[in-house]
């Protein structure tokens, strides 16, 4: 049987949490796989869609709801994208490194 959490644990009885996580891999990955796909204008342009679009439209999402989050973002993605790195800095949420 499970006991209610305790006042001392959680704020203001608060029973959940969540982890709130993005990876904005952009072109990295398909780079990673082949370096040949940097030519592939449909694959590059497919894959800048994160940075460019999702990124600044999750931002705003998450600012109205008052969300913070962590974005998992490649040495090669922070780059080529500094401007969408910045941008997520910022709005106040922390940037990871992976690769």
């Amino acid at each position: 049987m499970r006991e209610p959490a305790s006042d001392g644990f959680w704020p203001e009885k608060v029973t959940a949490a969540a982890a709130v996580t993005f990876d904005v891999d952009a072109e990295s990955a398909i780079i990673g796989f082949s370096a040949s796909n940097a030519d592939r204008l449909s694959l590059m342009t497919h894959q800048a869609y994160g940075p460019r679009t999702a990124v600044p439209r999750l931002l705003r999402l998450l600012g109205e709801r008052s969300i913070t989050a962590t974005f998992f973002v490649p040495g090669y993605t922070a780059e080529r994208w500094p401007d969408t790195i910045k941008a997520i800095r910022d709005a106040g949420h922390e940037i990871g490194h992976h690769g």
